[in-house]
């Protein structure tokens, strides 16, 4: 290889890398875009809260199955959520009790009472068994019974407010149950989001890294052939160990991701 082949050759190293660089992404989210200087921000409300507060279940907006997975199972498995909805029925329970006693009562009452009675005391005359008297000693039945009703008209509101207070409490629990499920959906999602955001560096590093590799092969065929000295290759090689630990150093930022959602959302295994 003469002169000219040869800076043909190293010439066209730094055109070949800046290609790479710039290959499309197998990738079928959205990319990154850059963001616009703050002061060309527009600080005007969306339309979307414009028009009210978003939906409840907001992430269906993203249309990703995965993500509507990982939500509805952190939900239905939170005990957070568990004990909310065992507050609200308790609430509902107290409430229908109080909303009970604004109308009609009515109370059934019975009682029997057997008992041997001694022919020495008082109710002696009892003990004998006297078909004439109608006594069948020694034994001795009384059986009361009793039916009552009433209605409390609750002429100055009182019921009627502790009857609105307990209604107060169940929204306040199903209020307490909606912000539960609401932290749990945004914490799901913004560590889905985190978790794609970094698998996504990490497939530009590992194309990085390809094509470092082929920058240091074909440095190490020009040492091999004496056309370059073992000192042009080494700021490769270094860009190569430092794109390595990049690498590495996402993989661990998954693998905590991956772990806090799965506490999240009580599985094995995340994103």
């Amino acid at each position: 290889m003469n002169r000219n082949s040869f800076l043909a050759a190293t010439a066209s190293l730094p055109l070949f890398i800046l290609l790479a660089g710039c290959a499309p992404m197998h990738d079928t989210r959205q990319s990154l875009t850059q963001q616009t200087p703050s002061s060309h921000v527009d600080s005007s409300l969306p339309a979307a809260l414009k028009n009210g507060w978003p939906d409840s279940q907001w992430w269906k907006a993203y249309h990703d199955a995965q993500l509507d997975a990982l939500i509805d199972n952190a939900i239905q498995h939170s005990p957070d959520m568990q004990v909310a909805e065992q507050r609200i029925q308790l609430a509902e329970a107290q409430a229908k009790a109080v909303e009970a006693q604004d109308g009609p009562q009515l109370d059934f009452s019975a009682d029997i009472e057997r008992q041997r009675m001694s022919a020495e005391g008082l109710m002696g005359p009892f003990a004998i068994t006297d078909p004439a008297a109608g006594t069948t000693g020694p034994w001795y039945t009384n059986g009361t019974f009793g039916l009552t009703a009433g209605w409390d008209l609750d002429l100055w509101g009182k019921n009627r407010a502790e009857v609105t207070a307990r209604i107060g409490a169940v929204k306040a629990r199903e209020a307490e149950q909606e912000q539960t499920r609401q932290l749990l959906a945004s914490g799901v999602a913004r560590l889905y989001w985190e978790w794609q955001t970094q698998a996504a560096l990490k497939n530009v590093l590992m194309q990085i890294e390809h094509e470092q590799q082929n920058v240091v092969t074909v440095n190490r065929e020009l040492y091999q052939h004496g056309i370059t000295s073992s000192v042009e290759g080494v700021e490769t090689d270094i860009d190569a160990s430092k794109t390595q630990q990049q690498l590495n150093d996402v993989n661990g930022k998954m693998k905590v991701i991956e772990a806090r959602l799965s506490a999240l959302t009580n599985t094995q295994s995340a994103a």
